[in-house]
C-alpha cells in the first residue's frame, strides 16, 4: 500500500525526525544524515541509532530513507571527487543500515565535459 511522506528535518538530531515527521502527518519520510552540502560523514551512535528506530517503530512509521549529500558525484573525471563520494556514500549507507533505513538516495552525478560514456 502506498505510504505518503515528506523529507524532514533532522535539526537538533536525527530523532526530532521523528515527531517531526508526525506533526506533518507523514506515514513515510525522508532524511539527511549528514550536511547535504558537505563532506563530512555521518557517524555512527548506537544508543541514538537504535533508539531512533525505536521510535520510528512506536510512532508506527516507515519506510524510512536517507538522503546523500547532494555533493556525491561517482561520474566525475575528479578522482578526489571521486575518492570523497565513494567516503562519504559508504558512511551514510552504514549509518542508513545501522537506523534500519529502508534504503538510500544518491544521484550518480554528472559526467560534465568528460562525457556521458566516461562518466559510466
Amino acid at each position: 500500500m502506498p505510504r505518503v511522506g515528506a523529507h524532514v528535518s533532522v535539526a537538533g538530531g536525527i530523532l526530532n525526525a521523528v515527531p517531526n515527521a508526525q506533526e506533518a502527518a507523514c506515514e513515510a519520510f525522508q532524511l539527511w544524515l549528514s550536511n547535504a552540502r558537505g563532506w563530512k560523514p555521518p557517524t555512527l551512535d548506537p544508543a541514538v541509532d537504535r533508539r531512533f528506530g525505536e521510535l520510528v517503530a512506536d510512532a508506527r512509521l516507515g519506510p524510512v530513507f536517507v538522503h546523500a549529500p547532494y555533493l556525491v558525484n561517482f561520474a566525475s573525471a575528479s578522482p578526489v571527487t571521486r575518492a570523497r563520494s565513494r567516503e562519504v556514500v559508504a558512511a551514510t549507507l552504514a549509518k542508513a543500515a545501522a537506523i534500519g533505513a529502508a534504503g538510500v538516495v544518491v544521484h550518480a552525478g554528472a559526467a560534465l565535459a568528460s562525457g556521458r560514456a566516461a562518466g559510466l
